[in-house]
């Protein structure tokens, strides 16, 4: 009989190429082409993630803000700290949390749900911006009315410029790590009896 860690290897092993293959596409682009992007199948793709994507209680308390307009292109540009990935992006998807989807049902919690649902949300449409051939980058630097002075009443999560990758960017290596690090059972405290 093959051993459980042998069988997730094997697991692994076949489904890197399918279903796991897409972590390995992932990227974080800086630089982008000149090429403009097909907004349609851009928005396709946002319309799937949104119905696939897990969220506190189903309700998807987030809202994703395109941005093609170069004046809040500019806008965002200059909110993110001029930050130049975010300068040179043909579209910016700016991210925020909607507690007005969801504060009905978790009240004091809302605030924290809608957070998470929002870096579910960016995370995934990182994930999937390479099967249209695009990339991004998670920019988490902004100011906080970043949306408030635009009159919006939701907060910011994360600001996603993205575009074709710039075929002459500079490849960066991941860093190497030990995953094992990051991971540890968690195990009941021993109390004394008194």
């Amino acid at each position: 009989m093959e051993s459980r860690d042998s069988s997730v290897s094997t697991l692994l092993e076949q489904e890197r190429s399918s279903n796991l293959g897409i972590f390995s596409l992932r990227r974080s682009i800086r630089q982008f082409s000149d090429d403009p992007v097909d907004l349609h199948e851009l928005n396709e793709l946002l319309e799937y993630i949104i119905k696939v994507t897990c969220s506190a209680g189903n309700l998807r308390a987030f809202h994703l803000h395109i941005v093609t307009n170069p004046d809040l292109r500019n806008y965002i540009f200059h909110k993110c700290h001029k930050q130049r990935v975010v300068g040179q992006a043909p579209v910016i998807i700016v991210v925020a949390a909607d507690t007005d989807r969801n504060e009905h049902k978790y009240k004091t919690r809302s605030s924290f749900y809608a957070t998470c649902d929002a870096t579910i949300i960016a995370n995934n449409i990182l994930l999937a911006l390479p099967a249209l051939g695009l990339g991004g980058t998670y920019v988490g630097a902004f100011s906080d009315d970043l949306l408030a002075n635009l009159g919006i009443n939701q907060r910011t999560i994360a600001v996603l410029p993205i575009g074709y990758p710039d075929p002459n960017r500079r490849q960066r290596q991941r860093r190497e790590i030990d995953p094992s690090e990051y991971i540890s059972e968690l195990t009941m405290p021993e109390i004394e009896e008194k």
